[in-house]
């Protein structure tokens, strides 16, 4: 049987140009059903120092592992190899050094390799076995009203292929 993962909602679209701001809303929005969120694995989009501090409230609010810029897909035979994690930078070092250094941890670098299985496919799956790639209505009402669609759609076949599992 699949995983189960927190189904996508379709109420969060704004009209921000980038996410980066949108760490801490996003977070927000989690449902209480779910429960509370220890750790949380946004792309390089998410990332800001100031984000990171204000979801992060100095230890009261979930670890961000957060990759603080976009790497290329594919790997090299240098990263394929095991390393020891490297030193720690100073305490007083800037946010982004210390989340670098974070991400090259081998606990983090599998942590954050979970998103491969939770949260790629569904963006994967929405665009290619879907064929939703752009919104074609103007205004954020609209494009709100579709994103639902979209989502619901992408919630309601991932629930039927987990019965289809449940019943092999």
């Amino acid at each position: 049987m699949g995983r189960l993962r927190a189904p996508l909602k379709g109420s969060e679209l704004g009209r921000k140009g980038v996410d980066k701001e949108q760490l801490e809303p996003a977070l927000n929005s989690v449902s209480l059903t779910i429960g509370s969120v220890g750790k949380v694995l946004p792309d390089s989009g998410y990332y800001s120092a100031k984000a990171m501090a204000n979801v992060e409230d100095n230890g009261a609010g979930p670890t961000v592992y957060a990759a603080t810029k976009r790497h290329p897909h594919g790997r090299n035979i240098r990263q394929l190899e095991q390393h020891a994690d490297p030193p720690a930078p100073p305490h007083d070092a800037p946010a982004g050094e210390i989340m670098v250094h974070c991400l090259t941890t081998e606990a983090s670098k599998a942590l954050y390799g979970l998103r491969k299985q939770a949260v790629e496919p569904a963006f994967g799956i929405i665009k290619e076995a879907m064929g939703f790639r752009r919104f074609l209505m103007r205004g954020l009402e609209k494009v709100n009203l579709k994103w639902t669609l979209v989502t619901t759609s992408y919630n309601l076949k991932h629930l039927f292929n987990l019965a289809q599992d449940a019943n092999v």
